[in-house]
């Protein structure tokens, strides 16, 4: 794993270089870089990755989390005003949903309390468990 890359590119101000780096990157490298990501940025490099072929089931649901997914189960149907925001949560919750990650050996557990995961078990259908289901592997919750 290139760690002081991905750090170098956390911090890079120029989005084409972060783009080209991204897709050069295999899930590991992509899950660590998500990890450290702030999405307050927009949606252009998050959606780089969840739009990289090497793009797991974890790294996913992680991108999708951090772009407050919980809040868009809540209300699927709210008529927003931050339509990029709900564009791109509604994209990876569908490409979710439809089974477009695969699993890999990267880790995750849904980043939920236990009574928003009370909240969400009560309303979800049975394909959207895998929403709130945790994914065993390695752990890459590393901070850069």
């Amino acid at each position: 794993m290139r760690k002081d890359l991905i750090s170098e590119m956390i911090y890079e101000e120029d989005d084409e270089k972060v783009k080209a780096f991204l897709a050069e990157c295999d899930d590991d490298e992509l899950y660590v870089f998500a990890y450290n990501y702030t999405l307050g940025n927009g949606f252009d490099i998050p959606a780089v990755i969840i739009n990289n072929p090497c793009c797991s089931l974890s790294t996913a649901l992680l991108v999708f989390y951090r772009a407050d997914g919980y809040s868009f189960l809540l209300d699927k149907e709210a008529d927003t005003d931050l339509l990029p925001w709900h564009t791109f949560v509604s994209d990876v919750y569908t490409r979710i949903i439809n089974g477009d990650y695969k699993t890999s050996n990267v880790a995750f557990v849904p980043p939920l309390t236990k009574v928003q995961l009370f909240k969400l078990k009560k309303q979800l259908n049975k394909n959207e468990e895998v929403l709130i289901t945790a994914i065993d592997g390695k752990n890459y919750d590393i901070d850069i």
